[in-house]
């Protein structure tokens, strides 16, 4: 991920990225996510599962777990 030169302290210490290059590193991040771990990880914490309690067992069933697919 580090494409740009290096910046040093006068220690010798790396100085810390700028923000524009930590928002890069987090778009690539978000982006290699893929959008159906999102959509089970929300309906395994309950937050966007059914109003009418359809999916409420989706919690507790193991088939639904995010590593299995």
């Amino acid at each position: 991920m580090i494409s740009e030169t290096c910046e040093s302290t006068k220690g010798g210490n790396l100085k810390k990225p700028g923000i524009d290059l930590v928002a890069q590193w987090l778009k690539i991040a978000w982006d290699t996510i893929p959008t159906e771990m999102i959509k089970k990880s929300f309906q395994m914490c309950c937050i966007s599962n059914a109003l009418d309690g359809a999916e409420d067992d989706i919690i507790f069933d193991s088939d639904n777990e995010l590593g299995a697919g």
